[in-house]
């Protein structure tokens, strides 16, 4: 029974995702490449996964691959880096 849990996890769509819009894991994506210096990139889109190629400076290439879970991990911890950066900037 856990293993068909975890299987109806693995077989979400991003259309499925609840509260990330495609502009939201867009925004996510650029900031990954933004914090990897990427000068040229290419998105790839599956029903379960995004891939990303990209290029950085020096030319060295690499590639990640981003479950839908790992994604809205990580647009969570962007959406944390940037409230904590605001509160730094911020004037009291």
């Amino acid at each position: 029974m856990r293993k068909d849990r975890e299987k109806d996890k693995i077989n979400l769509s991003f259309a499925q995702m609840r509260g990330d819009k495609l502009s939201q894991l867009l925004r996510t994506l650029g900031e990954h490449l933004d914090r990897k210096e990427a000068t040229v990139f290419h998105i790839s889109w599956a029903a379960d996964s995004v891939s990303v190629d990209y290029q950085m400076p020096g030319g060295v290439s690499e590639r990640k691959d981003f479950t839908i879970e790992r994604l809205h991990k990580l647009a969570l911890h962007s959406r944390f880096r940037r409230s904590h950066r605001n509160a730094l900037i911020s004037p009291r």
